[in-house]
């Protein structure tokens, strides 16, 4: 063969394709047109001649399309779910416009769409499972039927070191493939509820505590300075009263987020030990309050509570402070 021959066919060659597409779709316009013209016959036989002129995914899809449409019009709606699933097999993501469609051809589509599968292969360079649509697949090496469409595939290894994410386009009758290399992931800190990332579960704090009686006005204010370790659900703390008397109490909360990094409440058992006059009182309390958190590092707070003390030189032993305070968060 002769160079010009050999050229005169390759450009034959080349040039049939988008020939055989134009010749498609100009058949696939006259078929509209019948089908416009209520003239089923003449618009299946355009059409039919329409499919056997391309391979063109696209078109093939218009054209099958369509035949569904003209079959349902002759109340073919076996052949109409047969036009359909050739239009779902040449492009899995074939619709209709139900603003154009009778709605019942819409639903009758998607309903073909859901049923139809095709087969996933989905291999990674190291073990890892599969997740698709973010749902648990399987793992990998992996082979199974999948519903046709584009569907989202997420790979990541049992530790979760190690993943990718990737769309793929399930053909009916076809296997879609995908062959990843998997790419180290960011690692995420642990969250702790109340705390933000970078904060460990536990953190120190020192809190200031003015401290009044309702009932004995009298007596004055006491005031109190403490710290201990605040955990996301409780804290643990040791406080000494240097006014007016001396004295110490160790402390243990409960603490529930009411307004989340706003505001807390808590409920609060004690054991307070003072130094009244050189004397002994040695007694139990409790008391619930509310804290607002200024900012991550300061808080201020209001307690209200009771105390009975079983050794005591007083004559009532029995209180009800309300305390006032703020507290500060350590780094």
């Amino acid at each position: 063969m002769t160079p010009a021959l050999l050229l005169s066919a390759l450009l034959l060659a080349s040039s049939t394709p988008s020939r055989g597409r134009a010749v498609a779709l100009t058949k696939l316009e006259q078929g509209q047109r019948d089908f416009s013209r209520g003239d089923f016959q003449s618009a299946l036989k355009a059409l039919d001649a329409a499919a056997q002129e391309t391979s063109d995914p696209a078109a093939l899809s218009r054209v099958h399309l369509l035949r569904g449409q003209v079959s349902a019009a002759q109340q073919d709606f076996a052949g109409a779910e047969a036009a359909f699933a050739l239009a779902l097999e040449s492009d899995p993501e074939a619709a209709l416009d139900p603003s154009k469609v009778d709605p019942a051809l819409v639903k009758l589509l998607d309903g073909l769409r859901a049923r139809l599968t095709g087969e996933l292969s989905v291999r990674a360079d190291r073990p890892a499972s599969v997740w698709l649509d973010g749902s648990l697949f399987g793992e990998t090496p992996l082979l199974r039927q999948a519903p046709i469409g584009r569907r989202a595939v997420e790979v990541k290894t049992p530790d979760g070191r190690y993943g990718s994410r990737r769309e793929v386009v399930v053909y009916a009758k076809r296997k879609s493939e995908l062959e990843l290399l998997l790419e180290e992931l960011p690692q995420q800190k642990p969250k702790y509820e109340g705390t933000t990332p970078e904060e460990s579960p536990r953190r120190p704090f020192a809190d200031l505590r003015l401290s009044i009686s309702p009932f004995a006005l009298l007596a004055g204010p006491s005031l109190e300075v403490g710290g201990g370790f605040e955990f996301p659900f409780y804290r643990v703390s040791m406080h000494a009263q240097v006014y007016q008397d001396f004295g110490l109490t160790a402390r243990a909360a409960l603490v529930v987020p009411v307004l989340e990094r706003k505001l807390n409440a808590s409920v609060e058992l004690e054991l307070p030990v003072l130094f009244e006059q050189r004397l002994l009182s040695v007694g139990l309390g409790g008391g619930g309050g509310l804290e607002y958190v200024v900012s991550k590092w300061l808080g201020v707070f209001v307690q209200v509570g009771a105390q009975h003390f079983f050794i005591t030189p007083r004559s009532e032993p029995n209180s009800t402070p309300l305390q006032l305070g703020a507290r500060l968060r350590l780094p």
